[in-house]
């Protein structure tokens, strides 16, 4: 009797398997062709494309020329304020940093907490900076929060609230 059963298992899993291979192929089999099959592969299907290259948008150029602009906008902004100096970029600036939210929430937690913009960048960053970072003492771990970094280097600051108060501000900055 476990026998019969056996065969009639591997019988079942034998049978199953074909017809997904069979299913997989297509009404024709593999390599078949005919007339009315489409000559766009892609043609079969409802709007979307399986191809990963076609998700990339073409006028990549067009987001880039928008983003310098918003970031010129957003230096002259910011150096109007005191926050930036005059001879500044934005993009130099923030580089390094994982998001530009991170980078003006820095900016702005740099003059409210009255801690060093390059040493809390440092912080954060984990990169060390061209400037002059002797007043900046011994470094954090890159990747420090705002938090954190606001809390090592002005340690007499709410760090929690200034940080709080810089992440809304970049926010507005970003609208």
């Amino acid at each position: 009797m476990k026998k019969q059963w056996m065969i009639f298992a591997v019988a079942a899993v034998s049978f199953s398997f074909g017809t997904i291979q069979v299913r997989a192929q297509g009404p024709r089999g593999a390599g078949a062709g005919g007339t009315d099959a489409p000559k766009d592969p892609e043609a079969t299907h409802t709007g979307h494309s399986l191809n990963p290259v076609k998700w990339v948008k073409k006028d990549s150029k067009k987001t880039v020329d928008a983003n310098s602009d918003r970031d010129k906008q957003l230096t002259s902004r910011l150096q109007a304020r005191g926050l930036v100096p005059a001879n500044a970029d934005l993009a130099d600036t923030c580089a390094g940093f994982k998001s530009m939210r991170d980078c003006l929430a820095a900016i702005h937690a740099s003059h409210n907490a009255k801690v060093n913009f390059t040493c809390l960048k440092w912080d954060m960053t984990g990169v060390q900076p061209k400037a002059d970072v002797s007043s900046c003492g011994t470094p954090g771990s890159g990747g420090m929060s705002l938090r954190e970094g606001i809390q090592l280097l002005n340690p007499d600051a709410n760090a929690k609230a200034e940080a709080k108060v810089a992440e809304k501000q970049a926010h507005q900055d970003l609208k």
